[in-house]
This record gives structure tokens, C-alpha cells and sequence, in this order.
């Protein structure tokens, strides 16, 4: 897999899976809010599904994605991607995320 500029590539098909398991957190903030990650059917698409993280502790994120079909690019929005360390960076200017899994079942 490879980073685009907001998604993961290539797509990823989710028609057996029922779950997306997202685990991370918020690192740091300007103010209290919550950012998205999820699935959308082009990079910068709108969500099919998403998963939010508001508050510094680490947490894992169970979405239900049971309806979708195809595929799907993980992605985020208005924030640019990066790998440190195994872990996958959500920087924007109001806050930094910080992705440890993500997992279909």
C-alpha cells in the first residue's frame, strides 16, 4: 500500500467484511473536536462509512460497514498522511492523529 495525499492505495475491497476496527487517537489540538477517517469510493471522496476520534486516549473504533460492496480507499479529510514509526499520521492545522490499526473482520 502506498500514501496519496488523504487515502491509502490502492483500494481496498470490502464486500466480505461486516466491521472496520480503527484504533488511535488525537494527539494534539488547537480545541476540543473530533476527526474523521473512513471509506470513500475515491481518495477525496465523501465518507461511506467513518470512524471519530475526540479525545487523547488511544481507542478503537467499531463501524459498521455491512452495507458496502467494492472498493473502498481508506482516507481522511482535509488532512495530509504520513507514516512514522509503523504508525499512520493525520496532520492538519487543528490537530494531529495518530492511526496504530486498522482492521476489517
Amino acid at each position: 500500500y502506498s500514501l496519496d495525499t488523504y487515502a491509502i492505495s490502492p483500494a481496498v475491497d470490502v464486500t466480505n467484511y461486516s466491521v472496520m476496527s480503527v484504533t488511535g487517537k488525537i494527539t494534539w489540538m488547537n480545541y476540543i473536536l473530533t476527526a474523521y477517517v473512513g471509506l470513500s469510493e475515491t481518495p477525496e471522496g465523501e465518507f461511506a462509512a467513518r470512524a471519530g476520534f475526540s479525545n487523547m486516549n488511544e481507542t478503537t473504533v467499531d463501524v459498521d460497514i455491512s452495507a458496502l460492496s467494492g472498493l473502498y480507499y481508506f482516507s481522511t479529510e482535509n488532512a495530509e498522511l504520513s507514516i512514522t514509526d509503523g504508525i499512520l499520521i493525520l496532520n492538519n492545522s487543528n490537530y494531529r492523529v495518530a492511526i496504530s490499526q486498522i482492521k476489517f473482520s
